[in-house]
């Protein structure tokens, strides 16, 4: 009998302070509880949530994490592997060995990055890292046809490769 497939759902997106959170932590857990109800339904795939320690999220298969950081992940998918890993909120953590599909659900940080607290170095490397992990993803996922455009125009990366999916 064929092993099932696992599809890691990376929620580092989700507030570690309990909260539900906004924005992308909404979404992310939208996404996921919707998960869990067609779970038990699909004969060929698992779930696993990788959840950073304070995070709001008891449901189905959890990997706990020591933190919302790229480290804690890598730590995690080493012991936890899946065979796909889904990142809702868009930032694909450094050197993950697995093939990921991140969700991007905007790119203001481009176009405005003095609404971010970083310095201009770290802006940089959060820029470059992210661009980088989306250049590597066999496939993106985007929240409308105006992130897609804004994916395709400021990282220059092939709208082939993006699907857009909708928030909701």
């Amino acid at each position: 009998m064929k092993q099932k497939k696992i599809i890691g759902i990376d929620l580092r997106c989700l507030p570690r302070d309990g909260s539900a959170g906004a924005g992308v932590a909404h979404a992310a857990r939208a996404i996921s509880e919707q998960f869990l109800k067609y779970e038990k339904s699909l004969a060929k795939i698992d779930f696993r949530y990788y959840v950073p320690e304070g995070a709001d999220w008891q449901s189905g298969n959890i990997v706990k994490l020591a933190d919302e950081t790229g480290r804690a992940l890598r730590s995690a998918l080493k012991e936890k592997p899946c065979d796909l890993l889904f990142v809702p909120g868009g930032s694909v953590a450094p050197a993950i060995k697995a093939q990921t599909i991140p969700w991007v659900h905007d790119l203001i940080i481009f176009e405005h990055p003095e609404w971010f607290d970083q310095s201009w170095w770290q802006r940089l490397i959060t820029t470059h890292l992210f661009k980088k992990g989306l250049k590597k993803a066999p496939i993106i996922f985007a929240v409308s046809e105006y992130t897609k455009q804004k994916i395709v125009e400021l990282l220059k990366i092939d709208e082939s490769k993006i699907v857009v999916t909708g928030e909701g």
